[in-house]
């Protein structure tokens, strides 16, 4: 992302609506890894023109609910590659066995996830956000151990016409699961300052 400026602001979970402090990342095209918090004043210096308003960043659930969120998208992650076998779009080897997949074979490497991700913390389980074990390469490597065929052609698990297909049925059916956010964990905010010149934030 570069260099942003970070708002600290309290902001509603996406989930259960629980008033969480939250850091909001933002740029302004002139930054400085500026820090401040919500209704601080700004001075004109660090902010010249106090009508223009900025994008941000920010993570949109409580510990209990991105925990349980995780939890979801490992499990629709895998839902989604048994569709992709069952319709003949995919197949998956296991490179040490040569062993083929099938989709009443991929609930064992779920569950395998998931009690990994059980016996961390909340916290412990937003750092394993960009690491193992969920199944797609944007979120970690899990999916190296197989060997791939996707469309009639071998594939590489950072394939990106491949990542596209599954990211978007997962993102459809976590919102058709309750998550309004889909699979994305991060939402955009607004950031400005009020006719105070005190910085301020609201929900795009």
């Amino acid at each position: 992302m570069g260099t942003f400026r970070t708002l600290y602001a309290t902001l509603p979970c996406s989930q259960c609506r629980k008033a969480i402090p939250t850091d909001i990342q933002f740029k302004t095209g002139n930054d400085g890894s500026e820090k401040y918090s919500e209704g601080e004043v700004i001075s004109a210096k660090n902010w010249p023109d106090a009508a223009m308003e900025y994008e941000g960043l920010f993570d949109v659930a409580c510990d209990k609910c991105f925990f349980e969120w995780r939890m979801t998208l490992i499990l629709t992650e895998y839902e989604v590659l048994m569709e992709l076998i069952r319709e003949g779009r995919l197949t998956m080897r296991l490179k040490t066995t040569g062993e083929t997949l099938t989709p009443e074979r991929l609930p064992s490497f779920a569950n395998d996830a998931l009690r990994d991700i059980d016996q961390h913390s909340p916290t412990t389980v937003f750092l394993l956000h960009a690491s193992e074990p969920s199944p797609i390469h944007r979120h970690g490597s899990a999916l190296g151990k197989f060997e791939l065929e996707f469309d009639g052609a071998s594939r590489n698990f950072a394939d990106q016409a491949f990542d596209d297909l599954v990211r978007d049925r997962t993102d459809l059916k976590m919102k058709e699961k309750g998550w309004s956010h889909g699979s994305d964990w991060m939402s955009k905010v607004i950031v400005y300052l009020d006719n105070h010149r005190r910085i301020r934030c609201r929900l795009n």
